[in-house]
């Protein structure tokens, strides 16, 4: 935290500066609740200077000479026009980068601090056309380095996700606007943080991002009237926001931001997919509550996608535990791909289940497990045999490599449905006979495969006997020229039966649509 008034000539020759030119540079950080220092990157340094004002009004007074950018390594460097002996120097240190301004929550503006807070700032007076002002200073006082740390940790987040978006989208992530104030009554144009929380990494990450959520998804556009896919697109938006602190901060070496015990407990707490005050059957606004209206689920599932556990990879990461079902690691920059390309939907927050199709196309199948673990839902894949004429509805890995490893083709995701029971639902059970998958949760349908000689393969997923909000219908359609049953959701796969001469025999139930 000490100044310096130095003379480096050959080194500001070799930079181009002219003779006749005072320079000023330092290195600029601030410290974090953890007693981290880092720097302040970068961000816009003013450079002011008392001087002599001539013409009219002339006199001595401040003037906003020049300013400069510091370096990721919180270094400026600049030089201004000698104005004589006497002129005195100060810089102002402005809370602002390529991702955040920060602004002043008492007198508008963007925020800035002088080096020497919270005493007043100091000033350096200029000698001769030589001399070299040094402003390097550690900010340290809370009430100024939150405003840093807001900036910083943003400017990292932003980082994390220009490094990671589809290289095929060209719309760049604009820069946002943050204050803090404990009443978000006010509006504001821009992120609104508690006034305690500026040093509250995981806090200013996670107001991130949903403002990063929704630019680069295409969303906010138009208001979604379906209460059930509000909440779907509340829960998802939720549970990312739960789940993005956490990748953005394990691509950071420890003691970066957190300490190595704080990085465990928060790891720990993500993968355990708590759910306190959340509670699967019930039934509220939304209709019945399902998994995927679980933010802390959806946020441990996308977790799974990008930890790795200490057991699983030499690169691991602290409180992840060893899990038969999650065979992923570090595939949060395709979380960020399928969100920015993928599933934009207009609406206020894309679902769980759009995301899942577009994983899907990019990973397939790399979801099922995960999801399946947590009683997300799954999707109802559907696949055709060409040689037998049989359509194969499956939401099982199973039932998926059965597919394959008959020759089936994939086709599309019918609809999503249930890896478990959920209070309410039925079994969507598989038969085969007569070289046909038949799926069914109905017992007339039951009933037709037994009466025929077909057997049980298994119970493929779960779904409503009865319309919920949010649902659509799973229907059986059946041709006699191929002796195939047809399990069907989608409008396509419907006109695709009605062209083909199947003839619709009944509705077996209700499943969550696609888009």
């Amino acid at each position: 935290m000490k100044t310096f008034l130095t003379i480096l000539p050959l080194t500001l020759l070799a930079a181009g500066f002219p003779l006749r030119a005072e320079t000023v540079h330092g290195t600029l950080r601030y410290m974090d609740s953890n007693g981290m220092v880092h720097p302040i990157a970068n961000a816009t340094v003013e450079i002011w200077r008392w001087r002599w004002r001539w013409g009219m009004f002339s006199g001595y007074d401040w003037f906003k000479d020049g300013y400069a950018l510091t370096n990721e390594n919180g270094y400026f460097l600049t030089a201004l026009p000698f104005e004589g002996g006497g002129v005195v120097c100060s810089v102002r240190v402005l809370a602002n980068n390529q991702a955040a301004v920060v602004y002043n929550e008492n007198y508008g503006g963007t925020f800035y601090a002088e080096p020497g807070h919270p005493a007043s700032g100091f000033r350096l007076k200029v000698n001769c056309p030589s001399d070299v002002l040094d402003f390097s200073w550690d900010f340290w006082d809370p009430a100024v380095t939150r405003h840093y740390h807001a900036a910083e940790s943003i400017r990292q987040a932003y980082l994390y996700v220009t490094q990671n978006r589809d290289p095929m989208e060209t719309d760049p992530l604009p820069q946002v606007n943050v204050i803090f104030r404990d009443s978000t009554s006010d509006p504001f144009d821009g992120i609104i943080l508690p006034k305690g929380s500026g040093l509250q990494t995981v806090t200013v990450l996670a107001a991130y991002a949903k403002f990063m959520l929704a630019k680069i998804s295409g969303t906010g556009s138009k208001a979604n009237t379906d209460a059930r896919k509000a909440c779907a697109g509340q829960a998802f938006a939720e549970g990312f926001t739960r789940f993005f602190p956490r990748a953005v901060l394990r691509k950071f070496p420890e003691w970066a931001f957190e300490t190595p015990s704080q990085i465990e407990t928060a790891n720990r707490e993500l993968e355990n997919a708590y759910v306190a005050g959340e509670v699967i059957g019930q039934y509220g606004n939304c209709g019945l509550i399902t998994p995927d209206l679980i933010p802390g689920l959806i946020a441990a599932a996308l977790w799974d996608l990008a930890d790795a556990s200490c057991g699983q990879s030499s690169r691991c990461d602290r409180g992840s535990a060893i899990e038969d079902f999650d065979n992923a690691s570090d595939l949060d920059g395709l979380i960020l791909k399928v969100i920015d390309r993928d599933m934009p939907s207009g609406y206020d927050f894309p679902t769980l289940t759009r995301f899942y199709t577009g994983f899907d196309k990019r990973r397939f199948g790399a979801l099922d497990s995960i999801f399946s673990h947590y009683g997300l839902p799954v999707p109802l894949r559907l696949f055709y045999s060409d040689w037998r004429g049989d359509n194969f509805s499956t939401a099982t890995s199973k039932g998926m490599q059965d597919a394959i490893n008959a020759g089936y083709r994939f086709v599309r995701i019918e609809g999503y449905v249930f890896p478990n029971y959920q209070n309410g639902a039925v079994p969507l059970k598989l038969y085969w006979g007569r070289s046909d998958n038949f799926t069914t949760a109905t017992p007339a349908g039951e009933q037709d495969a037994l009466a025929v000689g077909y057997t049980l393969a298994r119970v493929e997923a779960y779904l409503y006997p009865n319309p919920q909000l949010g649902t659509v219908p799973l229907n059986l359609y059946y041709s006699v020229a191929r002796g195939d049953n047809f399990t069907l959701a989608t409008t396509t796969a419907e006109t695709d039966a009605q062209n083909a001469s199947y003839r619709f025999v009944r509705n077996e139930g209700y499943l969550l649509p696609v888009n």
